[in-house]
């Protein structure tokens, strides 16, 4: 717990909480190119060690889309993108760590 006050001291905002499901994202007014890479990150695996790299990528790339838009849900998703893409690295730094 230590290890991740200190993460979160480095201004690191963090947040457990997923990108929202393909369903509601199908909904929201965004992106086509966000829209299918989120829609692959939904597809990874979210309980094995090994698919955290490929779900940071994906989140990496989202960001890349988002990075210029200005709708309200792009800017959204932008935040919370970012917040989870900083939790799924933290997680894989302290694994990598403890082996």
């Amino acid at each position: 717990m230590e290890n991740f006050e200190k993460y979160i001291a480095k201004g690191k905002e963090i947040s457990f909480i997923d990108v929202p499901e393909n369903e509601i994202l199908q909904t929201l007014n965004i992106n086509r190119r966000v829209l299918n890479v989120l829609k692959s990150y939904n597809k990874c695996s979210k309980n094995k060690i090994y698919d955290l790299t490929e779900r940071i990528i994906l989140l990496n790339a989202a960001l890349t889309y988002v990075e210029n838009e200005e709708t309200l849900h792009e800017t959204y998703l932008k935040e919370h993108i970012t917040h989870k893409k900083n939790y799924l690295s933290y997680l894989k730094k302290t694994m990598t760590s403890a082996f």
